[in-house]
């Protein structure tokens, strides 16, 4: 279903093979091909914009409930990754959130 998928959108997008950005999926798709089922699957997040000082930053404002506009975009990320969270373990992957400056935390879900 994801290899349909990712075909059927690849006109005009790229993808990154073994750490380099290449134009088109087809070099992607065709390494999701050979997979099987036994084999472990991650999808990775990359967030540059989220250090590890900032989310630190913002999980302390949490917790004294000072509200502030980047606040609620880091609620909305933390949703919006919530919601993947789900999605990738329903197809039977684990999902790695990674920072600018290290990974914040694997994701455990809700």
């Amino acid at each position: 279903m994801l290899i349909s998928r990712l075909t059927a959108s690849a006109t005009g997008k790229a993808s990154w093979v073994d750490g380099k950005a290449v134009t088109g999926r087809d070099e992607f798709i065709d390494s999701l091909r050979v997979l099987s089922e036994s084999d472990k699957r991650e999808v990775v997040i990359v967030q540059p914009h989220l250090t590890e000082s900032v989310y630190r930053h913002l999980r302390a404002a949490e917790e004294k409930k000072v509200m502030s506009a980047e606040l609620l975009r880091f609620r909305r990320l933390e949703l919006l990754l919530n919601l993947s969270y789900s999605s990738v373990v329903k197809a039977g992957a684990e999902l790695l959130v990674l920072a600018s400056a290290n990974t914040v935390a694997p994701t455990s879900g809700p």
